[in-house]
């Protein structure tokens, strides 16, 4: 994707990680599922120091 953000697909079951419900709360489940291009798919890259 070119903004910003990135979809994690696993090379073995070809599925996407997703946060689970779309939720946005701390400590929120992640699954695999279909890849959709869902906004629950898009994942940002953020470097800590």
């Amino acid at each position: 994707m070119s903004n910003g953000y990135w979809n994690i697909l696993n090379v073995n079951s070809n599925k996407a990680v997703e946060v689970v419900g779309s939720s946005t709360a701390d400590g929120a489940k992640i699954q695999q599922n279909l890849y959709r291009g869902d906004l629950n798919q898009q994942w940002q890259l953020v470097q800590i120091n």
